[in-house]
């Protein structure tokens, strides 16, 4: 988290959207809300992701309803959270700037995955439904610039950036990645840069370079069980899938 603020200014930027899921893979819990509780003081839009349900909501669904990871990470981060910073945040649902939708997970509000074409027809469905040519989500932790209805760029295989202009049933749906826990195959951590020059969207997926073997070690510490620690360390290390 901080390494990507530091970036995201000095490259500069009209609006900062920070898409949720603060807590729950890594070590530093205070530091994360200190650091989001400043940008936010800043103007910074901050959303509401599933891991904020898990705090904010704990006798929902979702909550009670974890994987054993995510279960035994939540209870680490709760036996050192003070629940009331968390509900002191000014999260939103959703956020709508210049004509571009912001979620966390998708356009209709729940925490269901934009994966496959179909996920992404549905999403720039909604979106177009509701006038809007561009949304950017999460959730996934897999950045992507996919355009539809043609469906390029669902796969993992698309290019960072792309300059895009809307037009009649056109729509550009974009995944932000993650800076904390990234999940695509190189595991390059990614955060989005979005600018709209002249008609045209220019939308960037960045790499963000940062002390990752530091990060490792201060996971491998983390008073969690050895399989827990490793898969969370397994995300930092790029991944040969089978075809």
């Amino acid at each position: 988290m901080r390494a990507a603020l530091a970036e995201v200014h000095r490259r500069g930027f009209d609006q900062l959207v920070i898409l949720g899921d603060l807590l729950s893979y890594g070590p530093d819990v205070d530091e994360v809300l200190d650091l989001v509780a400043d940008e936010v003081a800043r103007g910074a839009r901050l959303l509401y992701g599933n891991h904020e349900e898990i705090y904010l909501e704990p006798d929902s669904d979702y909550a009670r309803h974890l994987s054993p990871m995510m279960r035994e990470c939540a209870e680490w981060v709760r036996a050192r959270l003070d629940p009331s910073r968390l509900r002191e945040m000014p999260f939103e649902r959703d956020v709508q700037l210049e004509g571009v939708w912001f979620s966390h997970a998708n356009p209709w509000g729940d925490w269901t995955y934009l994966n496959g074409l179909g996920d992404h027809r549905r999403a720039a469905d909604v979106l177009l439904a509701r006038g809007f040519h561009v949304g950017v989500f999460g959730h996934t932790h897999r950045g992507k610039i996919v355009t539809m209805p043609d469906g390029t760029g669902v796969d993992e295989e698309h290019a960072h950036a792309a300059i895009w202009e809307p037009g009649e049933g056109r729509c550009l749906v974009l995944n932000a990645g993650s800076v904390g826990q990234p999940r695509n195959r190189a595991a390059q951590p990614t955060f989005l840069m979005l600018h709209h020059i002249d008609d045209a969207w220019h939308a960037q997926l960045s790499l963000l370079e940062y002390d990752v073997d530091a990060h490792v070690v201060a996971l491998s510490q983390l008073p969690l069980s050895a399989p827990t620690r490793a898969r969370l360390i397994a995300f930092h290390h790029a991944r040969v899938w089978s075809q």
